[in-house]
């Protein structure tokens, strides 16, 4: 079914690339390309909607349900899941006992802000600029 989808998907863009090469032509028609674009893309587009719903329909209905024996299922199942080892010591386990008796102290990471230490007061946006040309800070040096 993805595949089904993938496909037309593809389909769908190479044929809304050929689309936006050919809708400026839509113009010499005395006819607005933008808007026919949004018109003709959007037809397009339940078209391909229309084309997946199909396909994926076509798969469903052609599908066979199949029944598997207990046998093959016993068949198939690797032997190493169904047995338990004598040998397996179950460190996994004493490990999560020994983490819950040991508290272990989480640090949190902050970070503190530092403002800047200025030598001068700091100049407006819309104070007279300090080089003494008489234009505000905007207009002359704070560009």
């Amino acid at each position: 079914m993805l595949w089904v989808i993938d496909e037309r998907w593809k389909e769908h863009l190479y044929e809304m690339d050929m689309l936006k090469e050919g809708i400026g032509l839509r113009a010499y028609g005395q006819k607005d390309p933008l808007l026919e674009y949004k018109q003709e893309a959007f037809r397009m587009f339940t078209e391909m909607l229309d084309r997946i719903n199909e396909g994926v329909l076509q798969i469903v209905f052609k599908a066979q349900p199949t029944t598997i024996s207990e046998d093959r299922l016993q068949h198939r199942r690797p032997a190493a899941y169904t047995t338990i080892h004598e040998s397996a010591t179950g460190m996994g386990l004493q490990g999560v006992k020994q983490a819950e008796e040991e508290p272990v102290e989480v640090q949190t990471a902050t970070r503190v802000r530092r403002k800047p230490i200025r030598v001068t007061q700091k100049i407006g946006r819309n104070d007279p600029c300090p080089c003494g040309s008489g234009k505000k800070y905007k207009y002359c040096c704070g560009r």
